[in-house]
């Protein structure tokens, strides 16, 4: 008999590893992510990378934004909310008379097909009775029938 298949753990997901350097994690998440950590060397590799790029990111000089910043981020809002028109938008207008539209071409569609098929002649081959089987409608000479081979 073969040994019951261990499953392996999932591999940790961005959120799990950035909520670990962020120290973000309870002691037992933290404690379960540090397991895998050291099964998983691409894992390891992984939250050092994160954690040097947040070295580098806090070594950089803040920016300071200039004194009217915050007057001119509320000029344009209220810029952009004086040119919106009120209502709803016009797409959510429209999509009924877009589906109307579509319906209208579909009931013209349907009647031209029915239109133009009680108008179309049966089409196939039209097939006559042989002159041989064709009942005799003349009366041969004497109030005979003809005899038919």
């Amino acid at each position: 008999m073969s040994d019951p298949p261990t499953s392996t753990p999932a591999p940790l997901d961005e959120d799990q590893i950035a909520a670990y350097v962020d120290g973000e994690l309870s002691p037992e998440e933290a404690a379960a992510v540090e397991a895998r950590l050291a099964d998983d060397p691409d894992a390891r590799a992984e939250v050092e990378d994160l954690r040097r790029m947040l070295r580098i990111v806090s070594d950089l000089p803040a920016v300071e934004p200039p004194p009217d910043f915050a007057d001119r981020v509320v000029r344009k809002l209220r810029r952009a909310r004086a040119t919106r028109p009120e209502g709803p938008p016009l797409a959510l207008l429209s999509l009924p008379f877009q589906v109307l539209s579509i319906l209208v071409i579909l009931v013209v569609a349907v009647l031209y097909m029915m239109a133009e098929l009680d108008e179309r002649p049966v089409s196939g081959p039209v097939r006559e009775t042989p002159p041989a089987v064709r009942p005799a409608t003349d009366a041969a000479p004497g109030g005979q029938r003809p005899v038919v081979p």
